[in-house]
């Protein structure tokens, strides 16, 4: 059987790219916020042959500077994330066989209500939708959760809430 390459968009629903000095290029863009930035990537990604674009997420601004988040505001450096999943359907308008996929905690977020989302979106694409399961590791989104810390979510929790049982 003859071997087959799958290609993964990843992307991050930011003002930000992966390369740092992108904005030095002539043709950088200065609108990551607006529907037309995410749907032109769309465009791009399916006449490419792309399989999926793939959404990570994270519910806090970067702190790495002894969890402060001064210099993520300062500088402005990945402090606007965007909710991937809508920035997805954005990008589901323009087209027809991408992937459209995204990472979504299980620690803060309902099963039931992770479940009606991305079960929409797989419904409103024809089963396009696809949800990268993942647990919060960081105090910063715990914060923002009303937690004091992600132990304090996490490390105490002995069995199941009753809404994953």
């Amino acid at each position: 059987m003859k071997r087959q390459m799958v290609m993964v968009g990843f992307l991050q629903a930011q003002n930000c790219t992966n390369l740092p000095s992108s904005w030095r290029h002539p043709q950088s863009r200065d609108d990551a916020h607006s529907a037309d930035y995410y749907q032109e990537i769309a465009r791009i990604l399916e006449a490419g042959k792309f399989h999926m674009a793939f959404f990570d997420d994270r519910l806090a601004m970067p702190d790495r500077y002894g969890s402060d988040h001064a210099h993520t505001v300062e500088y402005g450096i990945r402090a606007t994330k965007m909710d991937p999943l809508i920035v997805l359907m954005t990008m589901a308008a323009v087209t027809q066989k991408l992937g459209l996929a995204s990472t979504c905690s299980t620690t803060y977020y309902e099963p039931f209500d992770v479940a009606r989302r991305f079960a929409t979106i797989d419904l409103m694409t024809n089963g396009r939708a696809a949800w990268n399961v993942v647990t919060s590791v960081n105090d910063g989104e715990a914060h923002n959760m009303v937690a004091k810390s992600i132990c304090s979510t996490t490390c105490a929790t002995t069995r199941p809430t009753s809404s994953w049982e």
